[in-house]
């Protein structure tokens, strides 16, 4: 499965969650998020606004802090997906919608592939050094 979102300049992030919500916010970035974790493994996610928050840390990011925390890695359970990042260039060059504008700010492009993990249910491992779970190299549910 592949899919595209133009979810470019945080349409999709803060800025699209209802204004009268005061406590969580859901956003359509958040059920981006969502469809990534539950796509197939090899799956392709390419979307123009980052999606890490509602993510978690892609596979590298958590190898990299078990890594410096001395903790074990398991690489096909760290995380269930990882992002590439493509700098198109300048938005008023690149895309028709700011053709016409003065604007700088670079269109991006993340590429999030669902990984396969072996089971069912996508997981991640903590990066904690003080959490039994992380040291135990246990993974969560996503």
């Amino acid at each position: 499965i592949k899919a595209f979102c133009n979810n470019f300049n945080g349409v999709f992030d803060d800025r699209s969650a209802k204004a009268d919500q005061t406590s969580q916010l859901y956003t359509l970035d958040n059920h981006l998020a969502a469809l990534l974790a539950h796509m197939n493994p090899g799956s392709a996610l390419v979307t123009l606004h980052p999606l890490r928050k509602y993510l978690g840390p892609s596979v590298k990011q958590v190898k990299e802090a078990r890594i410096n925390h001395n903790l074990s890695t398991i690489d096909a359970l760290s995380s269930f997906y990882k992002v590439e990042e493509f700098d198109l260039g300048n938005a008023n060059q690149v895309v028709s919608w700011s053709a016409n504008s003065s604007t700088k700010d670079h269109i991006i492009v993340y590429k999030y592939t669902r990984l396969d993990q072996g089971i069912d249910q996508p997981v991640m491992l903590c990066t904690n050094p003080s959490c039994d779970v992380a040291i135990k190299a246990i993974p969560f549910p996503v």
